[in-house]
């Protein structure tokens, strides 16, 4: 939290995978999880549901759903866009 200079308390916030591991993001690589706020985790988690989703059902490869993940809610913050994929 102090790093990305986000407000309130750590009860506001839950440790989240940047990429989802369903998305083949990191498990436990620091580059993958950060500080999201509760405000968001639900659309978030959403989001990937769906994207997993169009991954299962042959619409999407696995690389466009990462980079529709990607595009959607890590390139809004810089210090996202480095991050690892499978």
């Amino acid at each position: 939290m102090q790093a990305e200079h986000l407000p309130g308390s750590p009860a506001d916030y839950e440790e989240d995978h940047r990429v989802a591991l369903e998305l083949g993001g990191a498990p436990r690589d620091p580059k993958n999880l950060s500080p999201q706020s509760h405000s968001t985790s639900f659309i978030k988690d959403a989001d990937e549901n769906s994207f997993k989703q169009a991954v299962c059902s042959g619409s999407k490869t696995l690389r466009q759903a990462q980079v529709d993940l990607i595009s959607k809610w890590l390139a809004p913050w810089p210090a996202y866009r480095v991050i690892p994929l499978a």
